[in-house]
């Protein structure tokens, strides 16, 4: 199994910027990152009319796009199982960091950040979560380390530590 950590939080808390911070840095240290999202809303997987969707509606198992500087690769499933998602299409990757899934069973750090239109407490407390990136003074239950957004290389250390089984240095 591919260590995977979730980056969680709620709706605009900043889980895609600091996935987008995280990737280089994780990447400087030597790793292959990848990334997985939880898109619960994705339904189709082309165009309908188009030459892939076209091969779906033949019956193949799966239809890889490919263009001059990227790809896609689609498949159909019976259920949105991200864990066997992850293994069968980012197995040449050293770390896997999900944004969003916190109903899976990966570590989890949260992202939180107070504004007008994001009142709601953190997750923490509600669910496990390893620790909680925000520059907001809130209380976290006893455990849970508060990061700030700014420390990307304590975020790093945490996720490296928390991904490969070791205690995160201080």
């Amino acid at each position: 199994m591919i260590p995977t950590v979730s980056i969680i939080g709620r709706h605009n808390s900043g889980k895609t910027a600091l996935i987008a911070r995280l990737i280089p840095a994780l990447a400087a240290r030597g790793f292959r990152v990848g990334t997985a999202k939880h898109a619960p809303h994705l339904e189709s997987l082309d165009k309908p009319g188009s030459d892939s969707a076209a091969h779906f509606r033949a019956g193949a198992h799966r239809v890889l796009l490919v263009g001059a500087s990227a790809s896609a690769l689609f498949w159909k499933q019976d259920s949105a199982d991200l864990p066997a998602a992850i293994d069968q299409t980012l197995g040449d990757c050293d770390i896997v960091l999900v944004e969003g899934g916190r109903a899976e069973a990966y570590p989890r750090i949260e992202v939180f950040r107070r504004a007008a239109d994001l009142t709601e407490d953190p997750l923490a407390g509600e669910i496990d979560v390893a620790a909680v990136v925000t520059d907001d003074r809130i209380p976290l239950p006893d455990g849970v380390e508060r990061i700030g957004t700014r420390n990307l290389e304590r975020i790093a250390d945490v996720i490296e530590a928390i991904a490969f089984g070791a205690a995160p240095a201080d």
